[in-house]
């Protein structure tokens, strides 16, 4: 990337680009690194949408791998840089990415955030709607709103249907199973997503509730590095483990926990762990 691109504003949105699509097939280093240059470009540029940008990919990398807190503070960071320059509309998403983060570790002005969110929105700049209502919903039901949450998700995955985005009414579809609700026909992944292939996977392991398909599915995300969602998998597989009396609960636990030190958030509250019933967790 050059010092002075002869066009800043499609330098970095290409760049942009180019990492959340790594990131969608799971090159989380090569997306990583890419976001660390569009950023140190923005700062020798003195260009603050691309020091924003580039920390906002480093921001999804870190969400994506469970460090939330990491995400959080990357992201106070983009915002700040976004609300002075955003070329390419951005800073609606990177609120909602935010709330999302927060919202994981129980902290506050959440609703604030996604407010902001909604409000700064501008429907023909912005390239990545279906990726801010996803971190929107997410937040809702890290809030514990989880009827509002679905609904919103259902309509995300109608409006991707529309839009010809089959990778993101994959991810709308994920998180709804994993809020309780499965689609009634099959989903196929794009072949180009190993990522997209994984949450296929999710999406089935839930719906049929066999252990050791879930624990199948978590050793997947783990390969991916996703480790947040590799843990509630691992406890989705103890809790199904437990309520089959099998002695494959406890091992589902036990990984559980070792997952989770990668991470720090904690349970969300769609998890099994510290619920009645929940023997073991």
């Amino acid at each position: 990337m050059p010092d002075l691109a002869p066009d800043r504003d499609r330098t970095v949105s290409l760049t942009h680009t180019e990492a959340c699509y790594l990131l969608e097939i799971g090159r989380m280093d090569e997306a990583v690194a890419i976001g660390r240059q569009l950023r140190d470009w923005g700062w020798r540029s003195r260009y603050p949408a691309g020091r924003g940008y580039g920390l906002h990919i480093e921001a999804l990398a870190a969400a994506a791998q469970g460090r939330a807190r990491r995400a959080a503070e990357l992201l106070d960071a983009a915002v700040a840089l976004t609300r002075g320059q955003d070329p390419c509309g951005m800073l609606s998403w990177q609120l909602a990415e935010l709330a999302a983060a927060k919202a994981s570790l129980g902290g506050h002005a959440v609703d604030r955030l996604l407010a902001e969110s909604e409000a700064t929105e501008d429907p023909v700049r912005h390239p990545r709607r279906a990726s801010r209502l996803l971190a929107v919903a997410y937040a809702m039901a890290c809030q514990g709103k989880l009827a509002e949450a679905r609904a919103r998700l259902a309509a995300l995955a109608d409006e991707c249907v529309a839009n010809d985005a089959p990778v993101q009414r994959i991810d709308a579809l994920t998180l709804l199973a994993r809020l309780g609700v499965f689609p009634e026909i099959p989903v196929a992944a794009p072949e180009h997503s190993p990522v997209a292939a994984v949450r296929v996977g999710h999406i089935q392991a839930l719906t049929r509730r066999n252990p050791a398909e879930l624990m199948s599915v978590s050793d997947q995300y783990a390969d991916l590095r996703h480790w947040h969602l590799a843990a509630e998998l691992a406890d989705a597989a103890a809790d199904a483990g437990f309520r089959r009396g099998d002695t494959g609960g406890q091992r589902a636990a036990a990984r559980r926990n070792e997952l989770m030190v990668e991470c720090d958030a904690g349970p969300l509250p769609w998890w099994s762990i510290g619920k009645p019933g929940a023997a073991g967790c």
